[in-house]
């Protein structure tokens, strides 16, 4: 069984609305790591980009999840 948590784009706390436009499902795990590791989340053309805290990648590079969204065939 998988269970997954409610996480808000754009923190409650910094006066982010608790709708579907700033929402996204995590599983508990991920929900915890993307909040003590400084992630941050942004909602584009309907996918979930995710992007890296400056240690892990100094650019901070947008990243999708290639299971949900994977590349185009050619």
């Amino acid at each position: 069984m998988s269970w997954t948590q409610a996480h808000h784009i754009l923190s409650w706390l910094d006066g982010g609305k608790t709708s579907l436009d700033n929402g996204v499902l995590l599983c508990l795990f991920h929900h915890h790591e993307i909040e003590k590791n400084d992630w941050t989340l942004a909602i584009r053309h309907g996918r979930t980009w995710f992007t890296p805290p400056t240690w892990m990648d100094p650019a901070r590079t947008p990243r999708i999840n290639p299971m949900h969204h994977p590349p185009p065939r050619t």
